[in-house]
């Protein structure tokens, strides 16, 4: 029996509950994306963008006005009064024709913006359900360390136990009382840190899932699409979301430029024009007028503030610019770092397991051998203290192979689908979850033509 299965085993008997009872990392994702306010707040930036895209392209379609206005005037000419109740209704097309690059501008930013937002939103997906999975497996790793650490204690009574009664025989001293009971009191002192641990485990499970944790957890499965070398980490690294959000920001940075530089440039409109009047003048009682014709307007002056808005967003270009340049070499490095990082945990999760059963071995023979007189009473405390400590150390390992390990790169096939499908599950029956909280999906693929979640979704939308 495996290390991680032991230790689950442990748990359970220690809970005093069945396995079958237990819950997975799948099922806590699936509520972590139901009920997390921080991935809510995403989608709705990106619905936010995609109105703005919307808007933006309506700036080269054209628009109908209905103008109506009523008055009274007077009339005093030729030593003649006259006064006229005039009304008019006007029916106004207006069609850009030359705008000077502020259409095309203004969609080149909104659409930048709204794949940044969009890569942002997976990056705060893949950010949150990473944490969520950290979570789960910290709250693995400190119930067991707690069924650990009671089972320690019991030991550790036992063994006061013991070696009051041997003193009473005088097979030990005063000496030994001490340091049975020192290391007793410790037991007892580590039980309750790992019993803070869990509670405080627990209540990070419950703000991030938005309920509490099932009795017993089941152990996570290592990351899905995790790389085979340090140079496919740092490729994939590339395709990080909060790089590709950078990316996009200097693509809205370009298009805000092109509509900056557009208010010192001509623009050009077709009008056309449908009135009917009354009364327009003393002679006439009703006048209907049609006409249609270009409107130019060429700015002359204008205080220089279009050269100074200019100047501000080709400045930011140059920023986001150097922000790209940046945020690359920071997932470049992040990405060797967590290569290195896993590296060792998988190097260490081995060493670890055989240190912990080899621990078990020794502290059994130890009691064994103090029964018979071979072993003293600090050879038995030395034995039950190095039981709790690789189990720590595995625990904390293992947790590097965990989902959390997502944090430094996209995988292959995107994590989250890996990790709620389930081979016991059809893909079908998760639809309709997913299919309600990504219903950005549908109205983008109205709006543009294209998916949202081309590469995070497709494989959960559309199963093969």
């Amino acid at each position: 029996m495996s290390t991680g299965r032991f230790l689950i085993l442990m748990t359970c008997m220690w809970l005093g509950i069945s396995p079958c009872a237990a819950e997975t990392l799948r099922d806590v994702l699936l509520d972590a994306i139901d009920a997390n306010p921080a991935l809510k707040s995403a989608r709705e930036r990106v619905r936010g963008a995609q109105a703005l895209v919307d808007a933006a392209k309506a700036g080269g379609r054209p628009t109908v006005s209905l103008n109506s206005s009523e008055g009274i005037s007077y009339l005093d000419a030729d030593r003649q009064t006259t006064t006229l109740g005039a009304t008019r209704q006007a029916l106004v097309v207006r069609q850009p024709l030359v705008s000077g690059g502020q259409i095309t501008g203004d969609i080149e930013r909104t659409q930048g913006n709204l794949r940044a937002e969009r890569a942002r939103l997976r990056d705060a997906e893949q950010q949150i359900l990473a944490t969520v999975a950290g979570t789960y497996a910290a709250l693995i790793r400190d119930r067991a360390l707690l069924a650990l650490a009671t089972a320690k204690e019991k030991r550790l009574k036992q063994a006061f136990d013991q070696t009051r009664l041997r003193f009473r025989f005088g097979d030990v001293t005063i000496t030994d009382i001490a340091q049975a009971e020192t290391r007793l009191a410790g037991a007892a002192h580590a039980q309750a840190v790992a019993e803070a641990g869990v509670q405080a485990s627990e209540a990070e499970f419950m703000r991030l899932v938005g309920r509490p944790p099932s009795r017993i957890l089941l152990p996570p499965p290592e990351a899905p699409g995790l790389p085979r070398s340090q140079a496919e980490a740092e490729g994939l690294a590339q395709d990080h979301p909060s790089l590709v959000a950078t990316a996009n920001d200097v693509d809205s940075a370009r298009g805000a430029l092109a509509v900056a530089k557009s208010e010192r440039r001509p623009k050009v409109a077709l009008e056309t024009q449908l009135a009917y009047a009354t009364d327009p003048d003393r002679y006439t009682d009703r006048q209907t007028e049609a006409s249609i014709g270009a409107v130019v307007t060429v700015p002359l002056y204008q205080g220089g503030g279009a050269a100074a808005r200019e100047h501000a967003a080709q400045a930011e270009l140059s920023r986001r610019r150097y922000d790209l340049e940046d945020r690359r070499l920071a997932v470049t490095l992040n990405a060797t770092q967590a290569w290195q990082t896993l590296m060792l945990a998988r190097s260490s999760v081995r060493a670890l397991e055989i240190q912990a059963r080899a621990a078990e071995i020794a502290a059994d023979g130890v009691r064994h051998e103090a029964l018979i007189g071979l072993r003293t009473v600090l050879d038995v405390l030395d034995a039950e203290n190095e039981l709790l400590r690789p189990a720590r150390n595995w625990f904390a390992r293992k947790r590097i192979l965990s989902p959390r390990a997502m944090r430094s790169w996209p995988p292959r096939a995107d994590w989250t689908s890996g990790l709620l499908a389930s081979p016991r599950t059809p893909m079908p029956l998760l639809n309709p979850r997913i299919v309600n909280l990504f219903d950005i999906l549908g109205m983008y693929q109205r709006s543009q033509g294209k998916c949202l979640f081309a590469h995070s979704l497709q494989n959960i939308l559309e199963p093969s």
